[in-house]
């Protein structure tokens, strides 16, 4: 499971992280492993903007893919953050490759050889669903809530299909 990950993952290094979690993700390890390293972007094709949140460990900055002109969203781990949050991103970034729906941000790629480690997502140009909710408050109708609601379960549908579960579904 994504937890048995996270937990191993504070007790190892990122190799022995991307080894276990390759091998519970996926069957074929060497196709996981061409797939995961085709989704990285140079750095010098990205530019990093302003940060659009942060957590404890974790920041999220706008930013652009240069050669397409493409707003991105770039999320890392703060420079201090513990090795086990540097390796749950890792983590996150593998789980992203195998899990594509319509309904959840779509992974863009990855930054792997740089400190820390980025992923690159497609940016949310509403931002998040709670901002969004807030916004329209005055222009949804009951409609709009039950179809975002819809799409909601149908991502944790597919989520559990995948056998993961999404620790923190939230609209704070």
């Amino acid at each position: 499971s994504v937890q048995d990950m996270q937990s191993l993952a504070t007790s190892t290094s990122v190799r022995q992280v991307l080894n276990a979690a390759y091998q519970h993700l996926f069957f074929d390890v060497s196709a996981a492993t061409t797939r995961f390293m085709e989704m990285e972007i140079p750095i010098s094709d990205l530019e990093v903007k302003q940060v659009l949140g942060e957590g404890n460990y974790g920041v999220v900055r706008l930013g652009l893919i240069k050669s397409s002109n493409t707003p991105v969203a770039i999320k890392s781990v703060k420079p201090l953050a513990p090795l086990a949050e540097q390796q749950k991103i890792i983590v996150e970034a593998m789980l992203m490759t195998k899990l594509q729906h319509k309904n959840l941000v779509r992974l863009v790629g990855i930054c792997s050889r740089v400190n820390p480690f980025l992923i690159v997502i497609e940016f949310m140009k509403n931002g998040s669903l709670l901002g969004y909710l807030e916004k329209q408050s005055q222009v949804l109708e009951g409609k709009d809530f039950i179809d975002i609601s819809c799409q909601i379960a149908d991502a944790m549908r597919f989520l559990e299909s995948h056998k993961i579960v999404h620790r923190d579904l939230a609209a704070r």
